[in-house]
């Protein structure tokens, strides 16, 4: 299974390089944060991550590799490659339709004879999909509501999950004459079956300065009703935009 993790990987690196010399955008950031927070806010590693987000697209296709890595061990958490197609309404409104193929990877104690309680590294794989309605305002403001829906391939995966999510998109305010501030406010319902659904509220903000892609960037997400019961995460780091 960490074989797949690795021809992933090698995958982006294959496509990245051509994306380059066949007139791709590619466009991305790379986080290190003392607290990975999954792009379903209501799951934290509860450890330092390093996580890298890469968007190229090509006419209305985009290809979104996501790799998220635990500093402290630095073994993979989880990883998802999502292939979506926007679909434009008029100017300023499009949906966004699509599906990945995602690994999620866990730690758990295997006993074998010669190493009792050996702690190894397992991954599930599963299938979501999305479907989401954008709209922007102006170039500063942009309506996201989304929907992801995923499915475990193996027995002991989480079968199913559902993720439902309303978030704007607040770039480029300015703080004096060279200071950005990017904010994004969203409330989310998560529910899969485990079993597990909550309602909350979140939010990441960054800072940088113009002309300079290193930045800070932070976190906050608070659960309004979760059962069972999960606590308020939050996360700051650094932050690189290419």
């Amino acid at each position: 299974m960490q074989k797949s993790g690795l021809i992933c990987v090698m995958i982006w690196i294959v496509i990245a390089g051509t994306a380059q010399t066949n007139q791709w955008n590619v466009f991305g950031n790379i986080i290190l944060t003392n607290n990975g927070i999954d792009p379903v806010p209501a799951y934290t590693l509860d450890k330092p991550a390093l996580m890298a987000n890469v968007f190229m697209t090509k006419g209305n296709f985009i290809f979104n590799p996501q790799f998220n890595v635990s500093v402290t061990d630095f073994k993979p958490w989880s990883q998802t490659n999502w292939l979506l197609y926007k679909i434009n309404l008029s100017e300023n409104t499009w949906l966004r339709v699509g599906g990945a193929y995602a690994f999620f990877y866990k730690r758990d104690n295997i006993n074998f004879p010669s190493r009792p309680n050996q702690l190894t590294q397992v991954v599930n794989q599963y299938l979501p999909t999305e479907i989401s309605f954008n709209h922007k305002f102006s170039d500063n403001l942009i309506l996201n509501i989304q929907n992801w829906y995923e499915r475990g391939v193996e027995w002991d995966a989480v079968q199913w999950g559902d993720f439902f999510n309303i978030a704007l998109s607040v770039k480029n305010i300015r703080l004096g004459d060279k200071l950005r501030f990017n904010f994004f406010p969203s409330t989310f319902i998560v529910k899969n079956a485990l079993p597990f659904e909550g309602f909350y509220v979140a939010q990441t903000s960054s800072l940088f300065i113009e002309g300079i892609e290193l930045g800070l960037i932070g976190q906050t997400v608070l659960p309004l009703y979760s059962k069972p019961h999960s606590d308020f995460s939050w996360n700051i780091g650094v932050q690189y935009r290419f």
